[in-house]
């Protein structure tokens, strides 16, 4: 009898050591699931945030490019008026500025660099300041 008690305690032991191991295996893979489908979760609103703010960045240029099809010459106050009205720091988080770039053949360069000193940049150049066909 004392035999069939000490038989039982150890069936007992056993089938409660393989019932705690199967336990922690479906908790180890049901913790491991969630937490994957936390990360896709997570990474997806990563995604969508970098895409909206792509969006964003792709809508400020296309309405930059806009305004210069629409215009013949942009004056720079017109440019700082632009930028100005689209309230970057308000709207655009993260765009540190926005502007263009001239298109300057080389026979224009002394009447342009001239233009723009005499609106209060006394030091302005053009760099590099090497010589070449044109300059931007």
């Amino acid at each position: 009898m004392h035999s069939i008690y000490k038989l039982l305690t150890w069936l007992l032991l056993l089938l409660g050591l393989i019932a705690s191991g199967v336990v922690s295996y479906w908790m180890k893979v049901d913790v491991e699931a969630r937490n994957y489908q936390q990360f896709v979760y997570d990474s997806e609103e990563i995604k969508l945030k970098i895409e909206g703010r792509l969006k964003a960045h792709e809508q400020t240029l296309l309405s930059g490019a806009a305004m210069f099809a629409a215009s013949e010459a942009v004056t720079r106050q017109e440019w700082q008026s632009y930028v100005k009205r689209l309230r970057i720091n308000e709207y655009f988080n993260g765009i540190q500025g926005l502007g263009f770039s001239l298109w300057i053949p080389a026979a224009q360069l002394p009447a342009h660099l001239a233009r723009i000193r005499a609106e209060g940049f006394p030091d302005y150049k053009v760099r590099p300041e090497d010589k070449r066909e044109t300059y931007s």
